[in-house]
C-alpha cells in the first residue's frame, strides 16, 4: 500500500471490515447475523443502528469518553410498509417526511410544517448531482451512504456511486452472472435491496398466505428474494409457509431474464405501472416492458420460458402438497 491509497480490510465471511483512508484515519464496521450493519467506528465516534427485520430503525452515535450517551440525537427511520423505501425521519422531537422518486430514490424532505429542508439529485450511478446526502442518507433502495468512505453500505455488500459498481464480487460468483461486481442494467426499473442481485434468469414463487413473487435473477437471488418476501408476507400476519418455487437459467442473458419476468407478469394480469399490480403479489410494479419491446427476436423464446416457468412452479406446488399429504397419513 502506497501513501495516500484507499485500503480494504474484509472479513472471513466477505463483509467489509474496515477502510483506511489516505489520510491515515481508519472507519470499521461491526454486524449482527444476517448482514444486518450495528456499528461504525470513525475519528473516536460511533454510530449505532437497531433494526426492524430488513430496514433500519434506530440510529444514534456516540463518543468514546462518554459510550451509550446517545439518547439526545437518537433518529429514528420510518419505512413504507414491507418495503425498503424510506417515508420519515423523526429526531428531537421534529418529524420529517421523505419524498421519493417512482423508484423509491428520496429526492426532499418536509418538516412538520411543511417548509422544505432538504433536497438532493443523483446522476445515473447514484452519486450527488445538487445537494448532498447528510440529512438523507438513502441512495438506491437498500443503500445507506458513508461520507467517511464515499461508499454505501448495500447490506451484503458494498456500492460505490463513483463507479457505478460494487467494490467486490458476487457471493455466488458466475452464478450471479459474467458482471461479478455489477449493479442492476437499469436503474429506472430495478433496485438490489441486498446487493445479491446476479444477471439473467427468472423466478417465481409462492406462500400459504396466498401471496406470490415474480423476479428476476440467478438461484441465489432468489433464495434470498424468498427469504425476504418470507418476513414480509410474516409481518402482515399471514402465513409464511413456501408452497412452492421455480427457476428459469437464461445463460446470464440479463436482457431474456427480464422479458421473461415480464412475459410471467403479464400472463399473471400485471399492468404497467404502481396500481398494475394484481392482488395476491408482492411486487410493487411492473417491469421490462421496454426490453420486451427492443428484442423482438427474443419474444418467442421468452415466451416459452415464461409458460415453462409457471408450468414447473405449479407442478412444485403439487409435488409439495403430494409430499405433505404422504407424511400427515
Amino acid at each position: 500500500m502506497q501513501e495516500g491509497d484507499w485500503a480494504y480490510e474484509w472479513q472471513g465471511n466477505g463483509m467489509l471490515k474496515s477502510v483506511k483512508r489516505p489520510d491515515g484515519e481508519v472507519v470499521s464496521f461491526e454486524y449482527a447475523p444476517l448482514g444486518r450493519r450495528i456499528s461504525k467506528r470513525y475519528k473516536g465516534t460511533t454510530t449505532r443502528w437497531v433494526w426492524d427485520g430488513n430496514v433500519p430503525l434506530h440510529e444514534w452515535t456516540d463518543e468514546e469518553k462518554r459510550e451509550g450517551a446517545g439518547d439526545e440525537n437518537l433518529i429514528t427511520w420510518l419505512f413504507e410498509e414491507g418495503s425498503f423505501v424510506p417515508c420519515a425521519k423523526l429526531q428531537n422531537g421534529e418529524s420529517y417526511s421523505i419524498i421519493t422518486d417512482y423508484p423509491g430514490t428520496p429526492t426532499h424532505a418536509f418538516n412538520s410544517n411543511g417548509a422544505k429542508v432538504w433536497e438532493r439529485e443523483l446522476d445515473i450511478y447514484g452519486k450527488a448531482r445538487e445537494g448532498d446526502s447528510s440529512f438523507i442518507p438513502f441512495l438506491f433502495q437498500g443503500q445507506y451512504f458513508d461520507a467517511e468512505t464515499g461508499l454505501c453500505y448495500n447490506r451484503f455488500r458494498y456500492y460505490s456511486p463513483d463507479t457505478g459498481s460494487y467494490i467486490s464480487q458476487d457471493p455466488i460468483g458466475l452464478w450471479g452472472g459474467l458482471k461479478l461486481y455489477g449493479y442492476v442494467k437499469d436503474i429506472n426499473s430495478w433496485i438490489d435491496i441486498l446487493g445479491l442481485s446476479g444477471t439473467g434468469g427468472a423466478y417465481m414463487f409462492g406462500f400459504a398466505s396466498g401471496d406470490m413473487y415474480i423476479g428476476k435473477g440467478e438461484v441465489g437471488r432468489m433464495n434470498q428474494s424468498i427469504s425476504t418476501r418470507s418476513t414480509q408476507v410474516s409481518k402482515m400476519g399471514g402465513d409464511n409457509t413456501l408452497i412452492g418455487k421455480a427457476h428459469i437459467s437464461t445463460g446470464g442473458n440479463n436482457d431474456l431474464g427480464k422479458m421473461v419476468e415480464y412475459k410471467a407478469m403479464y400472463d399473471a394480469g400485471f399492468e404497467p405501472g404502481r396500481g398494475g399490480v394484481p392482488n395476491g403479489y408482492l411486487n410493487r410494479h411492473m417491469s421490462g416492458k421496454s426490453t420486451w419491446d427492443a428484442n423482438p427476436h427474443l419474444q418467442d423464446q421468452a415466451t416459452e420460458l415464461a409458460k415453462k416457468l409457471r408450468a414447473d412452479y405449479d407442478a412444485d406446488v403439487k409435488a409439495r402438497r403430494k409430499s405433505q399429504t404422504k407424511s400427515q397419513r
